[in-house]
């Protein structure tokens, strides 16, 4: 997915062309590890990317764009959930506190969970084990632990929905699974009322990969799309 898009920029030299450069993909994938109750092994997507410019505007015009599609394919049964998760600069702290929080509850928590707290921390946050997302009720909100840049941007990315009137819902548990991701994160979650449907939209600001991959430090953002839950949903 995202990981592929950006290799190819990275091999085919986009990286000389007038930035942004934004792309797109769409077709199969295939889940390495093994896929958790309700996935399948090959998938769809769609994946919406703009590399190369770390404002909030980016951040923004990427959200209301999966908003409009939602809206045109008449999928209104989902809220945007969105957070900050920070980055290198503020999140270590958070990371810190958030462990000496779940040190005496680490009986409590799932197997997963068990381990998620010496490798990835932050994902305890999003378990969906019920006693997880209870003990995660009361754990500590990285927006508390953003630095003056990491706050100034999440609040310049919300101001730009609001006045897009694209409704949202601020959401301290969402993490995302990759710890590639930098500052926005944000997720098309079903409403309450609609069990049976799952996250058809998630993605957010990743200004690490390409420098993970091998490329030169670049800004980037983006978010994909399940098309196999966009079918079940229409279907529904």
């Amino acid at each position: 997915g995202t990981a592929s898009i950006v290799r190819a920029y990275i091999e085919n030299g986009m990286n000389v062309r007038p930035h942004p450069v934004k792309l797109y993909y769409i077709g199969p994938m295939f889940r390495h590890e093994k896929p958790q109750a309700g996935r399948y092994r090959q998938l769809h997507q769609l994946g919406i990317e703009t590399i190369g410019d770390a404002s909030e505007s980016v951040d923004a015009e990427l959200i209301f764009l999966a908003h409009k599609l939602l809206d045109s394919l008449n999928l209104d049964g989902y809220n945007l959930h969105i957070n900050s998760i920070g980055d290198s600069s503020c999140r270590p702290a958070y990371i810190k506190a958030l462990k000496e929080y779940y040190k005496n509850k680490i009986k409590s928590v799932c197997g997963q969970c068990k381990n998620r707290i010496k490798t990835n921390v932050l994902r305890m946050l999003d378990c969906k084990e019920e006693e997880c997302k209870e003990i995660s009720k009361e754990a500590p909100q990285i927006v508390d632990f953003l630095d003056e840049a990491c706050h100034a941007h999440f609040k310049h990315v919300l101001e730009f929905l609001d006045e897009a009137g694209v409704p949202y819902i601020m959401n301290s548990r969402l993490v995302r699974g990759l710890d590639y991701y930098t500052r926005t994160v944000f997720e098309f979650v079903p409403e309450e009322n609609a069990p049976n449907q799952a996250t058809v939209i998630g993605g957010g600001r990743y200004d690490r990969l390409i420098d993970l991959l091998g490329g030169s430090k670049t800004a980037a953002a983006g978010w994909s799309m399940g098309l196999e839950r966009v079918i079940l949903a229409l279907k529904e």
